[in-house]
C-alpha cells in the first residue's frame, strides 16, 4: 500500500502535456522513481494530476489495488496540503487521462466506506 509521494522536480512541458518526476514509497515494493504526466490544459504546474498518473501506471503494472492507493494519496495530500479531495478527483478527471470513469467509480466506493 502507498505509504508516501514526493514531487522530486518539474520536468518541464511539451505541446500535450506537464512533465513531473516522483518518489514513491510502498509497503510492498519499497521506494520507486517514476515520471508522470497530466494535459497541458492544466492551469498549472503542480504535479497534482501527475501524481495521480504516477500511482495508477506504478500499482496497474503491479496488478495492485489502484482505487485504494489513490485513496490514499487523496488522505497524503488533504494532510499535507489541505486539498479537499473532491476537488482533488474533479482535477484528476479534467486533466488526468488515466483517470477513467471505472476508476472512479472504484474510489467511489472506498469513499463511501469511510
Amino acid at each position: 500500500m502507498l505509504i508516501d509521494i514526493h514531487h522530486l522536480r518539474y520536468c518541464g512541458s511539451d505541446t500535450y502535456a506537464h512533465h513531473h518526476e516522483f518518489s514513491l514509497v510502498d509497503s510492498e515494493f519499497g521506494t520507486v522513481v517514476c515520471g508522470a504526466t497530466e494535459t497541458h490544459m492544466s492551469p498549472t504546474n503542480l504535479g497534482g494530476g501527475s501524481a495521480a498518473g504516477a500511482i495508477i501506471m506504478q500499482y496497474s503494472k503491479r496488478n495492485l489495488n489502484v482505487a485504494r492507493n489513490l485513496l490514499r494519496l487523496l488522505f497524503i495530500y488533504q494532510e499535507r496540503y489541505n486539498w479537499i479531495m473532491t476537488n482533488q478527483i474533479a482535477w484528476w478527471q479534467k486533466f488526468q487521462p488515466l483517470f477513467t470513469q471505472q476508476l472512479k467509480l472504484e474510489l467511489d466506493k472506498y469513499i463511501a466506506l469511510m
